[in-house]
């Protein structure tokens, strides 16, 4: 599937021009950002929250938002990253993505993650219809709820983890989700 991206950013302009974001493109400059945001995503112990144990080398991480994977993220003042969103199709037919997302401490909760999330997740439904995700975090499953994901399996004893989680997100449902509704974009 051909993705035209500059159409899909004008049509958001408004959120893109209030904060610097940027899709992943294989440069120097965007390799040292995940570079920066490796070392901080270990050294805060973010890291496990979004990698499984055994898959958290640089290497490992690197190679993990290589296409087909579409990393978006915004910029802090630093110029490092402080909020991600990525998606990797799950089939053939193109119409569903594995997704996941981190923000930086910092920014939870605040109105530039819920923007850059909305941003995110109509970005997403741009192109495709259905979203998957498998999170351990129980405590995001009311965030997850106010997106409009639905829980569609509970797996016990996964891996290094309690208990993991798939959920599904229409796009039907994500435009009649709460926080769609909050605050255009």
């Amino acid at each position: 599937m051909n993705i035209d991206i500059k159409s899909i950013a004008e049509k958001y302009k408004k959120i893109i021009d209030k904060y610097p974001i940027a899709l992943y493109d294989k440069s120097h400059s965007a390799d040292m950002r995940l570079l920066r945001w490796w070392m901080d995503l270990t050294q805060s112990g973010d890291m496990l929250k979004i990698r499984q144990p055994g898959s958290t080398t640089l290497t490992q991480f690197l190679s993990s938002f290589q296409p087909p994977v579409a990393l978006l993220y915004s910029l802090d003042k630093s110029n490092d990253i402080d909020f991600a969103m990525w998606i990797e199709p799950a089939d053939a037919s193109e119409k569903v993505v594995y997704h996941g997302a981190w923000a930086k401490k910092s920014i939870r909760g605040g109105r530039k993650i819920f923007e850059l999330s909305k941003l995110g997740f109509s970005m997403i439904f741009e192109v495709y219809e259905n979203i998957l995700v498998y999170t351990w975090q129980q405590e995001l499953l009311p965030l997850h709820d106010k997106f409009g994901y639905n829980v569609i399996g509970v797996v016990p004893n996964f891996l290094s983890h309690k208990t993991v989680y798939h959920l599904h997100l229409s796009k039907e449902n994500f435009l009649k989700s709460r926080l769609m509704n909050v605050g255009g974009l």
